[in-house]
């Protein structure tokens, strides 16, 4: 049984922590983006700060606005960053304004992006962010954290693995010790020992 543990909170810590990975590129995809060179409307379903990432490279599937997009990739080949000018305003035409980013980084399934700016969106509703640059190989993407869901697993992968060694070595421990421990047993004996008379035996009559 403690080896079976032992086995089992590997076997699963290691399933966690490469689901970490698969994580962080499925959160990564669900960014909201917006291309450069127009205006696009976006929809928050919540009040929330976000990150706004200058993503250099991906793939931008249909955005609602005056933006084409075609699900063709992009990918900004120079290293030094495009310089963009952003605005965001709500359904009453109110600017949000924007605060700098955390700097935090993803590259992770085609998709490569720099948290630049920080956005709190009041309230739910519609935006409209206008992107406004000389470059065309790159967009801005939307979104929270993006390994926080990925942290979250590998912290979990940890506990698990944690967790499995140390019962595991509980258990192998414990059953050392029974069997130390259990008394020995007297072996068995062909014979039996004279059965002597009890009270109203007595020689038979004659």
């Amino acid at each position: 049984m403690g080896v079976a543990l032992f086995i089992l909170g590997l076997a699963g810590g290691a399933s966690l922590f490469l689901l970490s990975g698969k994580t962080e590129e499925d959160t990564v995809k669900k960014f909201a983006r917006a291309p450069a060179g127009c205006t696009t409307t976006l929809q928050f379903d919540r009040a929330e700060t976000f990150e706004v990432y200058l993503e250099t490279a991906g793939v931008l599937d249909t955005v609602n606005g005056d933006c084409a997009a075609n699900g063709s990739g992009y990918n900004h080949s120079d290293n030094d960053p495009p310089r963009v000018s952003l605005s965001l305003i709500d359904a009453n035409n109110a600017e949000v304004s924007l605060s700098p980013g955390t700097g935090a980084t993803y590259d992770v399934g085609g998709f490569k992006g720099q948290a630049v700016q920080q956005v709190t969106i009041p309230a739910s509703g519609t935006y409209q962010m206008t992107v406004t640059s000389e470059a065309n190989d790159f967009v801005i993407a939307i979104g929270g954290e993006s390994d926080a869901d990925s942290k979250n697993l590998t912290l979990a992968a940890i506990g698990a693995g944690i967790a499995g060694v140390v019962m595991g070595f509980v258990l192998l421990i414990a059953g050392s010790r029974a069997k130390r421990s259990a008394p020995a047993l007297a072996p068995a004996s062909g014979t039996w020992p004279p059965a002597t008379p009890g009270p109203g035996w007595g020689a038979p009559q004659q």
